[in-house]
């Protein structure tokens, strides 16, 4: 009896051991599962939310496009209460389309299941209060519509396009820190074989402003130009007008007999600092396509990268929570002719979108130097910056950059690292920026 209780006891303690391990692969199971669900729903949603934005994108340009037109027809009659008037309306555009834009992306996010991201909403707050007063109040409908931010938008445009402060990229200050005097000369010096100017003294935080007449989030990237500048261009704008069929009077004879109304009122272009085509350095060997990107996608602007966030409760002893990250980018595309739309002289904004499309994610990543992923960094810089007291390691830093001792080892490296050497100062070739994507992101 007690060999075979023994024995018994062995059975049930090995029936435990197998019944444990059992337990532990079904959990596991079921952890696989659970994720894998989660992550394609939250593939979806990001999926769908990225291409809402960049659909909005498209119908602004088409309307801001429209209103160009619009605005030709009123030269050639020498409305000027009309010219004044489209004006106006195509900067509210700029603001107005990308927010609702913005607004769709939330709403399905909520659909699909993503809750709000706490982090995410406190950054959109934070870039809200650097906003124009209208804007803020679109900002603050979006985030209580649905209960704040679950679909963040990674290529936020905060910082004032052509003019970025480098002290407010956390990456400026690592370059000083480690002597990094190539990248001080490519990325904030413009190549240029000296180091950057920088204004003195603490940044001001009402730089963080927004690019242009753009929205943050959802930028169509549209500039302003002179109807000066395009003076010689009116042959070009009678043809524009045949093309779209405006009325018979603004080609014969109303832009010629009023050239100098034309010239009166700005025009709304393509901003060539976000519209422009991929670097040549741009270099396809770091991403996983088995061919190269085609062409309707090798050109920046037009584009957002959404993020969305969440986390899976797991089944299994060897962990608790999983944190999950989507990402996905979409562009807005369009042609002229046939031709890009920045291809076409001069680049005044053409009703001329109507497609919208996933792009590979990495050249739809943030290219911006600050998006959602770099947010948190922004706002510790603009704390730091702006006191004397605290943590300094920032304001030491510009001390350092701006010393004697610092500047002579920069010349004496830009010296010996001319344009001609092959370990000169050129843009980068490879590498990723700070969030994620290409420092040429789309």
């Amino acid at each position: 009896m007690t060999a075979r209780s023994g024995k018994r006891g062995q059975v049930a303690i090995l029936l435990v051991l197998i019944l444990a391990g059992l337990a532990l692969f079904f959990a596991l199971n079921v952890d696989v599962f659970t994720s894998s669900r989660a992550k394609i729903r939250q593939q979806n949603a990001a999926d769908a939310s990225a291409l809402a934005l960049a659909r909005w994108q498209g119908i602004t340009l088409n309307l801001i496009g429209d209103l160009n037109l619009a605005h030709l027809a009123a030269v050639s009659q020498s409305n000027e209460t009309a010219m004044a008037g489209i004006v106006t309306l195509q900067r509210r555009l700029a603001f107005i389309g990308p927010t609702i834009g913005f607004l769709d992306a939330q709403r399905i996010a909520k659909k699909n299941g993503i809750g709000v991201s706490k982090n995410m909403t406190l950054l959109t707050k934070l870039i809200a209060e650097f906003l124009d007063e209208d804007y803020r109040r679109m900002i603050d409908v979006v985030m209580n519509d649905t209960g704040g931010i679950r679909a963040g938008v990674d290529n936020a445009a905060i910082l004032r396009a052509g003019s970025v402060d480098p002290r407010l990229d956390p990456d400026f200050y690592d370059a000083i820190r480690n002597c990094d005097f190539r990248t001080l000369c490519r990325r904030y010096a413009n190549g240029a074989h000296h180091l950057p100017n920088i204004p003195r003294g603490a940044p001001d935080p009402n730089e963080v402003l927004l690019s242009g007449g753009n929205a943050c989030f959802g930028s169509v990237g549209i500039g302003w130009a002179s109807g000066y500048d395009y003076k010689n261009h009116i042959a070009t704008f009678v043809n524009i007008a045949h093309d779209y069929g405006i009325d018979a009077y603004v080609t014969r004879p109303g832009l010629t007999t009023n050239a100098n109304q034309f010239a009166s009122y700005d025009w709304c272009i393509y901003d060539p600092t976000e519209w422009c085509g991929l670097s040549d350095e741009f270099s396809f060997s770091r991403f996983p396509w088995v061919k190269p990107l085609r062409s309707e996608y090798n050109l920046t602007g037009g584009s957002t990268t959404i993020r969305v966030e969440g986390s899976v409760a797991l089944a299994s002893l060897t962990a608790q929570t999983n944190y999950i990250t989507a990402q996905s980018a979409a562009k807005t595309l369009g042609n002229i002719h046939g031709r890009k739309v920045i291809d076409i002289s001069p680049t005044i904004v053409l009703p001329a979108f109507s497609r919208t499309r996933l792009v590979p994610f990495a050249v739809g990543a943030a290219g911006r130097p600050a998006g959602m992923a770099n947010l948190d960094n922004v706002r510790s810089l603009l704390g730091l910056l702006g006191t004397n007291g605290g943590v300094s390691s920032y304001l030491n830093l510009l001390t350092v950059f701006d010393s004697d001792e610092f500047r002579a080892a920069a010349e004496q490296w830009y010296s010996s690292h001319g344009h001609h050497d092959a370990n000169g100062c050129y843009p980068p070739s490879n590498g990723t920026e700070r969030g994620g994507g290409t420092p040429y992101g789309i």
